[in-house]
């Protein structure tokens, strides 16, 4: 039950890598393998996990414009999506780190493929890990709707949209109903919003915040001409720098909880109480582990049931009591190292451990 460490290595390779080692210890362990994701990087990994699914596998717009080669699994008439791998940290090709600059239009063509396959009933779309803060008009735009500006909408081009049509709006294509999976439940607008939250996580400096919070005011104005309603102040409206809004405003969608979701999926409580040991982590532990992220809530639930608990992370900058930590930072010669070698040194963790 390890979450992936972000731009190093995945929640199922690291569990598969705990397993092999595991086993070699010829203790007649019985290992359950649980990758974990909670909306964002490795969220389609997880999902379709030892199920027989069909993969989607092509080139899309990147959040930089650049060709991306991104993917959708299809399982039981659901396509499972992650916007990361079109528009997030996942697809990342440039050295240019600016929700400014950046566009969802990547996650529209994913969005395109899947509402025209006619094996897809449903969708499920995590919104995790995104660069974007366009409010999802690049995705809006993949779907034919029309800007009065040229070109692929990026960031910096919300607040000189004069008009949208909505004409050509998923022409020849059948809406499907999507579940979104995200982290967050910001509301999109004001300092608890989209912009003022996230952009300068995603790389926008102060001023370009500011244009991109009077880029969104604007858009929400035109959209909710259209849609008759004023949704800013849901909550998840606000994640994937709009994202949320725009999902929220054209399609039939309902917000769940990512890692909730997975919960539901892999049974995780059953799957906790029955377990002698739990071996979780993530590439940074930290407080904010325990606000809501998977990390957190599995520690919580293993000391529910008075399991007992190992934490092999990238760097910890906490100590917990009743749980074995064991940070990557600890071993490897520096971060970089750490990053680009996570699996010698999980390896040599696991190999270690006493159990």
């Amino acid at each position: 039950m390890i979450d992936s460490f972000k731009k190093s290595i995945s929640s199922l390779e690291i569990s598969k890598l705990v397993r092999d080692e595991l086993l070699k210890k010829k203790n007649g362990f019985d290992i359950n393998i649980i990758p974990i994701a909670d909306g964002g990087e490795g969220t389609v990994e997880a999902l379709t996990f030892n199920k027989k699914f069909i993969e989607k596998r092509f080139q899309v717009t990147g959040p930089y414009k650049d060709a991306v080669n991104s993917f959708y699994n299809i399982f039981d008439s659901t396509a499972y999506i992650e916007m990361c791998s079109a528009s997030g940290f996942s697809a990342l090709e440039s050295k240019i780190l600016s929700p400014y600059f950046a566009t969802s239009y990547g996650t529209g063509e994913l969005l395109k493929d899947a509402f025209l396959n006619k094996e897809v009933e449903s969708i499920v779309l995590g919104i995790g890990g995104s660069l974007t803060n366009d409010c999802g008009a690049g995705m809006l735009q993949a779907l034919g709707m029309k800007f009065s500006l040229k070109g692929k909408i990026l960031g910096k081009d919300l607040g000189n949209i004069e008009f949208i049509n909505e004409k050509d709006f998923l022409k020849g294509m059948r809406k499907k109903p999507i579940t979104v999976l995200c982290d967050v439940d910001n509301p999109l607008l004001g300092e608890n919003g989209a912009t003022m939250v996230y952009a300068k996580q995603k790389g926008a400096t102060e001023n370009q915040i500011d244009k991109l919070e009077d880029g969104i005011k604007k858009f929400h104005k035109l959209t909710k001409n259209i849609i008759g309603k004023d949704l800013s102040e849901i909550p998840g409206t606000g994640a994937a720098g709009g994202m949320g809004y725009a999902l929220l405003s054209f399609f039939d969608i309902k917000f769940v909880n990512g890692f909730d979701y997975m919960m539901n999926e892999f049974d995780l409580k059953e799957n906790i109480k029955k377990s002698d040991l739990i071996i979780t982590g993530e590439g940074k532990f930290d407080n904010q582990s325990f606000y809501g992220k998977p990390t957190g809530r599995i520690i919580s639930l293993a000391k529910k049931y008075n399991k007992k608990i190992v934490l092999i992370c990238g760097q910890s900058e906490i100590i917990e009591n009743d749980i074995c930590v064991y940070p990557i930072s600890d071993i490897a010669i520096d971060m970089d190292d750490a990053m680009l070698s996570p699996e010698k040194y999980i390896k040599k963790i696991v190999k270690g451990l006493k159990l």
